[in-house]
């Protein structure tokens, strides 16, 4: 060879380089959407932890976990009463706890976005979504992930079980003392993914409007009021909810879809194959998509009686 002969790529060796350097990106692009999905999830987990921290302490300092809201003689969803206890100590001295939630007085602080009532899954962080009570707009909130029940469990023998925030249509407020939970605390679901409210999703598809999300107005979709009806579970195909309105029984096989099925008042989660749940002990259980809906209705009763196999969430 001579001294000045140069050596260099062929076209065709250039391509397969190429070729091969793709072939490993596309092989490891998957892994790493999925790894920085699981730290999102553990993200979500932690947030539900120090909720349940909060709510461990409120009841320590008041004997009880808050009722899901206050109605009389103003409007308060439970996120506001456990400000002191989530590092929100400002937020909770601007708060005017004589002016509903809804309030020009508490704009300043219900549309400031509070991080740990926020998944990191879900597709918009950091929402403000218009706050709507009754058809009237007040101004914006601070949309929140988490929500909790304060209507009874319809279950499918048709019976009607309490839950643990549970609260009256009349409610002046108070606490619920823990020794309401009979069926334990480790077996009572507390708190709930329902992630992306107002907008309305169904088995992962988001819907051309709202329409369809029965408790977008007057309870939420801002972190100060984030609560929902009755637990509710749904048909497979996650159009038609069981636990919302009616009376009469039916058969878990009408309604077998209890996780990720519809976020209008069921479980939702952005996370693939299940959602976080927080229990009243404060434990965090991500609970797959093939959780049965008979199971479900009975973690989220907190005086049913109903005995929970092993290992079934």
């Amino acid at each position: 060879m001579r001294c000045d002969e140069r050596r260099a790529f062929t076209l065709v060796e250039m391509l397969v380089v190429i070729a091969i350097i793709g072939v490993l990106v596309a092989l490891l692009l998957p892994a790493i959407q999925q790894a920085r999905e699981a730290a999102r999830r553990n993200d979500c987990q932690n947030n539900l932890k120090q909720l349940g921290l909060a709510f461990h302490n409120f009841a320590d300092a008041h004997r009880g976990f808050p009722v899901s809201r206050t109605l009389v003689p103003v409007m308060r969803g439970w996120g506001v009463d456990i400000l002191p206890y989530i590092e929100s100590e400002p937020l909770r001295k601007a708060y005017r706890y004589d002016q509903h939630f809804y309030a020009a007085a508490n704009q300043p602080v219900v549309s400031v976005p509070i991080r740990v009532m926020q998944c990191p899954s879900s597709p918009e962080q950091s929402r403000i979504v218009p706050l709507t009570i009754n058809g009237t707009n007040y101004g914006t909130a601070a949309a929140g992930d988490y929500y909790v029940f304060h209507r009874g469990v319809r279950r499918f023998d048709g019976q009607t079980k309490s839950v643990p925030l549970s609260s009256s249509p009349t409610s002046t407020g108070g606490v619920n003392p823990l020794s309401l939970i009979t069926d334990g605390l480790s077996q009572t679901i507390l708190v709930v993914e329902m992630a992306m409210k107002p907008q309305n999703w169904i088995l992962g598809v988001r819907q051309p409007d709202s329409s369809g999300d029965l408790f977008s107005g007057p309870t939420g979709p801002g972190w100060a009021y984030c609560l929902s009806m009755p637990p509710a579970v749904y048909s497979a195909d996650g159009m038609t909810a069981w636990g919302i309105v009616g009376s009469g029984t039916a058969a878990e096989s009408q309604y077998p879809c209890a996780i990720n099925c519809n976020n209008s008042a069921g479980v939702y989660a952005f996370h693939p194959g299940g959602a976080n749940l927080l229990f009243c002990d404060g434990s965090v259980h991500f609970t797959s998509t093939r959780l049965s809906s008979t199971v479900f209705l009975g973690l989220a009763s907190c005086d049913g009686d109903e005995i929970i196999p092993a290992g079934s969430f």
